[in-house]
């Protein structure tokens, strides 16, 4: 009698057709279509890999996905079994996104009522705001990540102002992770009364908002995103400028003090030309954090000597100065009491347009005091 193979060894299998690749991970699996006409039993187990992971990208330098995208939304529109097993999207544009493809992007959205995980690069701006409103219908999305540019590197447009990205945001109420990278969300000039909608603990679940576009935040806006998201654990601002200031961002943070474990502020611009201390400090919620693990940021948002207060268990600090700051850090970190629980280091300077650069000059000195403390020094 011919030997029945477990289902969850043929499912092993089938997860072993699709290792990760392609940009950003994003890539069809070719292998399994052909391996599911073996015959039914393969067929039924492959159609679950195949509709509860769905990629949808061009072919290599192809220049549209737009049949792709479309068939995937005719099939899971038209049968609600398919649709019901998705649980993720990863959806990655070509050289050029179409009207006609954004617009089956939104409906497939809709369709998929199991939806947990979204990820989007690119999307035409005409259809766009279908794809916020297929988005807000998806109330137990877990995680979500969008790019404006295309797996091709192509810039899109806008996917929203920031107030409109907010609100859609509070209407997941069980999201856990926001991803958003750079040029995705633009300035909202109407931030005032629309951030007054904003719901106390709308997103109780999030824990992780990666914000690539944080120019033109001001303090309205990250007291708003604590006050819809009063438990976040990795929190990572960046862009160009901020007109946030340490009023605003220090209420926020007051609010996350006891959840904090990883933290990241860079605004080059901003800390460059108009972000001193004054304006950006934040050493006194930053050094009582006590879950606080790891910590990206300037000499404008927390002194050298800030950190003889703490925070007490950081792990991992990655600090950019100016020059003259330097011998004052070392002193500092020197003393054993300094960041007791330090593993790692990565010490850079401010370089002429606010970037971070290599201290070359001090190279030595640091490998000194890393060797000293038993701290790894990183890069």
């Amino acid at each position: 009698m011919a030997s029945v193979v477990p289902p969850e060894v043929i499912m092993s299998i089938f997860d072993m057709t699709h290792p990760p690749q392609g940009t950003h991970g994003i890539k069809a699996n070719s292998f399994l279509p052909t391996v599911a006409l073996i015959n039914k039993s393969y067929l039924n187990y492959a159609r679950r890999n195949l509709y509860s992971e769905v990629h949808l990208n061009a072919p290599d330098h192809g220049d549209s996905c737009e049949d792709t995208v479309q068939k995937f939304m005719e099939t899971v529109a038209n049968t609600p079994l398919l649709a019901a097993m998705v649980r993720y999207i990863h959806y990655g544009g070509g050289k050029a996104v179409t009207e006609d493809e954004t617009h089956a992007l939104s409906i497939a959205i809709s369709s998929c009522t199991g939806l947990l995980h979204l990820r989007i690069f690119g999307y035409d701006w005409f259809a766009v705001r279908n794809v916020s409103q297929s988005i807000m219908t998806r109330p137990n999305l877990e995680t979500l990540e969008i790019s404006t540019f295309t797996l091709m590197r192509e810039y899109t447009s806008i996917f929203s102002t920031l107030s409109s990205f907010l609100l859609m945001i509070q209407s997941l109420s069980r999201i856990r992770s926001v991803i958003i990278h750079p040029q995705t969300v633009g300035w909202d000039r109407d931030a005032p009364d629309r951030l007054s909608q904003i719901l106390v603990g709308a997103c109780p679940l999030l824990e992780k908002f990666v914000y690539g576009c944080g120019d033109y935040w001001d303090n309205r806006h990250v007291v708003a995103l604590a006050r819809m998201a009063p438990f976040v654990s990795v929190l990572e601002l960046t862009g160009t400028v901020t007109n946030i200031r340490n009023t605003g961002l220090t209420i926020a943070l007051e609010a996350w003090s006891g959840t904090l474990t990883e933290m990241t502020f860079h605004f080059p611009l901003s800390e460059l030309r108009h972000g001193s201390h004054d304006a950006l400090g934040i050493d006194d919620v930053v050094t009582r954090m006590p879950r606080l693990r790891t910590l990206r940021l300037s000499t404008a948002f927390i002194l050298p000597t800030g950190f003889l207060r703490g925070p007490p268990n950081l792990e991992h600090l990655e600090y950019t100065l100016w020059q003259g700051q330097f011998a004052e850090l070392t002193e500092i970190l020197q003393r054993p009491s300094t960041l007791p629980n330090l593993k790692t280091l990565s010490v850079w300077q401010f370089g002429n347009e606010g970037e971070s650069v290599a201290l070359d000059n001090n190279r030595e000195d640091l490998m000194q005091l890393c060797d000293g403390r038993g701290l790894v020094l990183i890069p």
